[in-house]
């Protein structure tokens, strides 16, 4: 059985890779000719609610167990995972999260302009999408490198 701590961190990474996934759908789907807008607003809501979801694993997880990873990571060979790249990364993700929050408010409003093909509606919201994806590949590498300097760290702390 899995530690608690990895559980929260895995379900946190789980939930950014499910929105990347859901972004990338929904990028696909507005760059048809003839947009689905039912698909659309379905995948507008699953990407804000895996991302609140990941916010409030990683949150939870932030204030329960990182600060244990967060002493040794800065006492070890990689200080700037925290530094740098986890405070980054923090500043970052809310970017995406008003992003995410606020896709499906667009995407209900425009449904109309969706369905009639009003290019103009289909590029802004492309924009925000992509916004959301890249900045999503962003936050999914910088969580690997502070998690390969976690690793590190406590590898080198225990001798190895």
């Amino acid at each position: 059985m899995l530690p608690l701590d990895e559980i929260m961190v895995g379900t946190h990474a789980f939930f950014g890779l499910l929105a990347l996934i859901c972004g990338v759908w929904l990028f696909a789907e507005l760059r048809k000719d003839q947009v689905d807008v039912r698909t659309v607003k379905l995948l507008s809501l699953a990407i804000a609610a895996v991302v609140w979801i990941a916010w409030l694993t990683g949150g939870f997880w932030y204030i329960q167990y990182y600060p244990i990873d967060k002493a040794v990571i800065n006492a070890g060979a990689m200080p700037y995972a925290h530094s740098v790249v986890m405070e980054t990364k923090e500043h970052i993700f809310y970017i995406g999260l008003l992003v995410a929050t606020t896709l499906p408010l667009y995407v209900y409003g425009l449904s109309n302009a969706l369905a009639t093909r009003d290019i103009g509606m289909k590029k802004f919201l492309i924009a925000l999408v992509v916004i959301v994806v890249v900045g999503g590949i962003a936050l999914e590498s910088m969580g690997g490198l502070i998690s390969i300097a976690a690793k590190y760290s406590w590898m080198v702390k225990a001798g190895g």
